[in-house]
């Protein structure tokens, strides 16, 4: 435990000591009050302190992960319990967040791995499966154990685990050879078993990302994928109740005259009973376990000397009552409707069931008033208030604490925060001893400790003589820490997606053509692989994978035809020509404006002031590493002379922000003025909040110019700011009229760039105009990510999540009224707000009358784009303000509004929409600690695109934050580039597809600046060896594709060895053609520096080719010939080269002599 000095202090006092006394003398139920916010944290982590292992259940989700979040301050060993959703919905595609935290704290719980469980009363009310199946379908793997993988494979495979050709989430594994990759879950990370025979060889934590190791370890536990899992004579037995329970079911509907329910209904349940007799019905067990599945409540998982903590125990049983109603009038509706049987109804525990639980076992209180009943125990403890930053105050309370005999302990919340209060406590006289959280002695009456621990809040006990200040009490918001995560190296942002068999794909040289798969080919009896690519009429072009860099898939538009190329002639080269020749006037514009801005003289700005430093510890979370690579970035970049233009992209909530509040206020404090430009109305006002709210304790004056202010008050703005009384000015496009004049402007702040039309976007550009410019964007348009990429433009990229945010619960399913209607009553009974997105302006108004005939106890806000701006604004702010609890609209919302009372998403057809749009939506929801749901629907027996599948499914995939570039990328992927460069470009870029556009406008460029444009040479290489990635070693096409592209992306011994490392770390061991082919990849990258052209082997004769112009040196070939002397002939031609003669015998032996002759040549070379 941490913080055990201030633990003691709790168990030393009198309240305290007699509810243990109470509990120890074997009383089954005492209460205890005085102990809200923070305090419940302290007295439950006191007691778990000695030895007591404990089950919190709270009333409600937000309570428990609020109290969660204390007591992870105190020990890593607590674990949530969530609720699930009871809805009787077979066909709902849904994350499995909530399921797998539960599996987690299950395990924890099962095999003595939790000091703490937080559980909510309705996460008690779910069945599970009994404790000793859920060890019988666990999995325990220790380095040196003689388990064979196949047995590994098949527990994995009862335990629910997937298998996929690569392990990319919780609940997968995958197999090549003999390793093996799972991502248990619960887990963080996934780890990679490699086997010898039948012994695990070796055990490592893997980044799913990278695919690469990261650590190894020397055992690893997999619980069961699902918390509900049946034995085969139990299958049987669920479709016996099934059929028995149906056919009285259908009886009813029947008789009510619904036939045509009565048949839908045998034709779901014929649907699950088959998957249920196969195996494969784990899924619905949640909704079918009562008619066969052996199944217990939450409690047998617990221990004997477990104790019960209830936090407001009237709360939570009326929460139980609430929950159980909620699910029986789901039910009765759908038991009407002919969606559900009968014995349904039993789906979860009701209120009496769970109270006969909760009786079994010792139970403490927590509770507001107390009821007298002699069991009764009051802490009188109070909150401390808070200081507001005012640190005079601060030390001068600490003192008359101090004074007064307390103990007090400052939980500063960060190292930065403790170095500030320790100086401020010097200046009292008061030397605080320092504590790093775990100490282990006893502190006085009188001291004073310092510590960089953080809660909440902090609070006085005075039966304790104690007293604990958070850093939110103290500077009015506390600092959160960050988890620490295992990652491999962080990669570039991967442009290349998944190549697959009949994917369209542009030769540089030959053009389009369709790619049909990897073809094995044995040529002279030497085995290769090539990539098969089929041209117009049928020809066909086996290329070498050592030349796999010269295609890409191609990426046009969606629902564009695609014209096929024919292989040889002067068509593609005449296309290639005219499209070069298209984009020199865009490389034109685009070099002008690189050039101008490299040769601006802009404002640099000073080093950080103390009062920056100050405005900087002030923020209330600890920084992600990401956050602070691009605050420093950034500030660097002011401080040049050159006007800084950096695009700063990252996820919603990831802290874009924070970077940018801190850059205004360095410009602030260089006496300039800010501008920061905003796409909405609402958002100018939460930037606006957010700005004053962080600022206040500084004397910097944020104002801002929208709707939202009279005429009046405008014109009294825009005196003041010509004035420069007003530091900061946020706004809409008003911004940017003739009117609003700046008496001194340092930095721009345009926060998504792309949401202004081109009018608007002329006039930013007037007005960056020697200025400083920090663009803000969540998911860039291709064209603005190559822009950066090539360098003309500065990107800091945000891609560490952020805390205290979870994945958006994202559920795909069929359009239904009883749906629709219960994921809005559920948010609203949490108090919350919904976004229900209905992307077709010209039936919104009918969709509101069905929603109000569907919910009409809720009220709903409509808004869409073509409302006039007055009215718009009116209805978001009523719905900001919680007017409306619904708000019914167009895709208006993706436009970054931050509503934190917003957790619940409902999109109507989504299969229309783009991918980034979807994203976008997501994003809009989980915007604070609360768990949020995001349901994408589409109409009932819709068939939908091949296209808008894979959109569904990526949205699915990518439910992690920090996806906005996979986003971006995979939506470029789908639906094409779209119009991101004005129609003729367009049309241009669908001609050569998107990656070779790119490549041109980058040669193009780099032409009209006058710089060299890398020639790359094409070796040939002959040699007499196999080099291809076996079958039998890499199984997975698509895996071997990226391997091939992996491979012949080497191009310095440093690759060499990284690729080589990654290969044996992923797939084992890399047999002989394999060996072969990385060594074959690096001699090509070798000559493809020296300007060599061909290098053939002929028995023991090495003859090499040079280019006309390669870069070697007349000395170096004397050199070598010297060192060669008798074996190395030189051939001074028109095309020049030499021939060597080796001894080497095997044609293995003669790869690794050219490799090091070709590295002495490099070597004398440089000389």
């Amino acid at each position: 435990m941490n913080f055990k000095y201030i633990l003691r202090r709790i168990q030393q006092s009198p309240p305290f000591n007699q509810a243990v006394l109470e509990l120890s003398g074997g009383e089954k139920r005492i209460d205890l009050s005085g102990l809200s916010g923070s305090r419940r944290a302290f007295w439950t982590a006191a007691l778990a302190d000695k030895g007591y292992p404990i089950v919190v259940v709270c009333s409600s989700d937000a309570n428990a992960r609020e109290l969660l979040e204390d007591l992870k301050g105190f020990t890593g060993r607590v674990f949530y319990y969530p609720s699930l959703q009871p809805v009787l919905y077979n066909d709902m595609v849904h994350s499995m967040e909530a399921e797998w935290e539960r599996i987690a704290a299950l395990g924890a719980l099962t095999f003595g791995d939790a000091d703490i469980a937080v559980a909510t009363v309705e996460a008690l009310m779910f069945p599970v499966m009994p404790p000793e199946r859920y060890k019988e379908y666990t999995l325990h793997v220790e380095v040196g154990q003689r388990p064979g993988m196949e047995e590994v494979i098949k527990g994995l495979t009862l335990a629910g685990y997937e298998r996929e050709d690569m392990t990319e989430g919780p609940g997968q594994f995958s197999a090549r050879g003999g390793i093996l990759d799972v991502f248990p879950v619960g887990a963080s990370f996934s780890y990679r078993m490699e086997f010898f025979g039948d012994e695990v060889e070796s055990i490592r934590i893997m980044d799913t990302h990278s695919q690469r190791s990261v650590e190894r370890v020397d055992s690893v536990r997999i619980p069961p994928c699902r918390e509900l899992i049946m034995l085969p004579e139990e299958g049987k037995n669920i479709a016996r109740g099934m059929d028995a329970d149906l056919k009285e079911t259908v009886k009813a509907i029947r008789a009510s005259g619904q036939r045509d329910r009565a048949a839908e209904l045998e034709g779901e349940v014929s649907r699950v009973k088959e998957a249920i007799l196969t195996g494969a019905g784990s899924r619905f067990l949640g909704n079918y376990h009562m008619y066969g599945c052996r199944t217990t409540d939450f409690f047998e998982y617990l221990g004997e000397n477990h104790l019960l903590v209830l936090d407001n125990p009237v709360r939570i049983f009326e929460e139980a009552e609430k929950f159980h109603t909620d699910f029986l009038n789901h039910y009765s509706d759908r038991l009407e409707r002919g969606a559900a049987l009968h014995r349904q109804r039993h789906r979860i525990f009701d209120p009496a069931q769970l109270e006969v639980m909760l009786e079994k076992r010792p139970v403490v209180g927590i509770t507001d008033i107390l009821k007298g009943r002699g069991r009764d125990f009051h802490f009188s403890t109070r909150s401390m208030g808070t200081f507001h930053g005012k640190l005079p105050l601060f030390t001068k309370e600490v003192a008359r604490l101090r004074r007064e005999g307390y103990l007090v302990c400052v939980l500063a919340g960060s190292t930065s925060r403790q170095e500030i209060l320790e100086q401020e406590l010097k200046k009292e006289d008061i030397f605080p001893a320092v504590a790093g959280g775990i100490t282990g002695r006893d502190f006085m009456d009188g001291e004073v400790v310092l510590d960089t621990g953080a809660v909440r809040e902090g609070f006085l006990f005075p039966q304790a003589k104690l007293a604990v200040f958070s850093d939110r009490d103290i500077f009015g918001a506390s600092k959160k820490r960050l988890k620490p995560s295992k990652k491999a190296k962080k990669q570039g942002i991967e442009i290349f997606t998944e190549l697959s068999p009949g994917d369209y794909v542009v030769h540089e040289n030959l053009g389009i053509g369709i790619y049909r798969g990897i073809r094995e080919l044995k040529v002279e009896g030497i085995k290769r692989d090539y990539l098969q690519i089929e041209y117009r009429g049928g020809d066909m072009l086996y290329l070498p994978t050592y030349q796999s860099h010269l295609i890409q898939k191609y990426v046009g538009a969606e629902g564009k035809k695609v014209r096929v190329n024919k292989m040889g002639g002067r068509e593609w080269a005449k296309t290639k020509a005219g499209v070069k020749k298209a984009i020199e006037g865009m490389a034109r514009e685009l070099l002008q404006l690189y050039a101008a801005r490299e040769a601006a003289e802009g404002y640099a700005f000073s080093p950080d002031t103390i009062w920056q430093k100050q405005f900087d510890d002030l923020f209330p979370y600890e920084e992600t590493p990401d956050q602070l690579r691009c605050i420093e970035e950034t500030k660097r970049d002011m401080e040049r002379k050159r006007p800084m233009d950096r695009l700063l992209c990252g996820d919603v909530g990831y802290g874009k922000t924070e970077v940018a509040m801190r850059a205004a206020f360095k410009a602030v404090m260089d006496g300039k003025q800010v501008a920061m430009l905003v796409p909405t109305t609402i958002l100018a006002q939460q930037h606006y909040n957010t700005f004053r709210q962080r600022m206040e304790q500084f004397p910097v004056n944020v104002e801002m110019i929208s709707r939202f202010r009279t005429a009046g008050r405008q014109q009294e703005i825009l005196r003041l700011l010509k004035e420069g009384n007003i530091d900061i000015l946020i706004g809409t496009h008003r911004l940017l009229q003739p009117d609003v004049q700046f008496k001194d402007l340092g930095l721009l702040i345009v926060d998504e760039e792309q949401r202004f039309g081109v009018l608007h976007k002329e006039a930013i550009k007037k007005l960056k105009e020697n200025i400083d410019v920090l663009t803000l964007t969540a998911t860039p348009t291709p064209r603005t990510l190559h822009m950066s990429m090539a360098g003309m433009r500065d990107m800091s990229i945000l891609l560490d999540p952020p805390r205290d945010r979870y994945p958006v619960e994202t559920y795909i399913v069929e359009q239904s009224d009883r749906l629709i209607r219960d994921a809005i009553l559920r948010e609203l009974g949490r108090n919350g707000q919904v976004y229900f997105v209905h992307n077709r302006i010209n039936s919104i108004e009918k969709m509101a009358r069905e929603l109000k005939a569907l919910v009409p106890e809720a009220s709903i806000g409509i808004a869409h784009g073509r409302m006039d701006e007055g009215t718009l604004e009116k209805v978001m702010v009523d719905f900001y303000e919680g007017k409306y609890d619904i708000l019914l609209c167009t895709t208006i919302i993706e436009n970054g509004l931050d509503m934190p009372n917003v957790n619940t998403l409902i999109v109507t057809d989504s299969d229309r929409l783009g991918l980034s749009q979807m994203y976008q939506l997501k994003g809009r929801v989980g915007r604070s600690n609360r768990l949020a749901y995001a349901y994408f629907t589409y109409r009932k027996d819709k068939v939908l695109t091949e296209a808008a599948e894979k959109r569904l499914k990526a949205i699915k995939e990518f439910t992690e934050f920090g996806a906005g570039f996979k986003i971006a990328l995979r939506d470029l992927e789908i639906r094409g580039a779209g119009n991101i460069l004005g129609p003729e470009q367009h049309g241009h870029m669908i001609t050569v597809g998107y990656d070779l556009y790119c490549k041109l406008l980058d040669q193009t460029v780099k032409e009209l600046n006058g710089l060299p444009v890398e020639k790359r040479v094409e070796t040939q290489l002959d040699f007499k060896v196999d080099a291809y990635i076996p079958d039998s070693y890499i199984g997975d096409e698509k895996q071997k594709v990226e391997i091939y592209r992996r491979i012949a992306s080497i191009e310095t011994d440093v690759d060499y060895s990284d690729v080589t490392e990654e290969i044996k770390d992923r797939f084992g061991d890399p047999p002989l053609p394999v060996v072969n082919l990385l060594l074959l990849s690096y001699i090509k990258s070798l000559c493809q520096g020296l300007g060599i052209a061909a290098v053939e082997q002929r028995g023991n004769l090495i003859k090499v080719q040079f280019t006309e112009d390669a870069p070697v040196k007349p000395r170096t070939i004397a050199e070598l010939m010297s060192g060669y002397p008798g074996k190395l002939k030189f051939r001074a031609t028109a095309t020049p080269g030499f021939t060597f003669k080796t001894d080497a015998a095997d044609p293995r032996r003669m790869l690794l002599v050219i490799k090091s002759l070709l590295e002495k040549i490099i070597c004398f070379n440089k000389d």
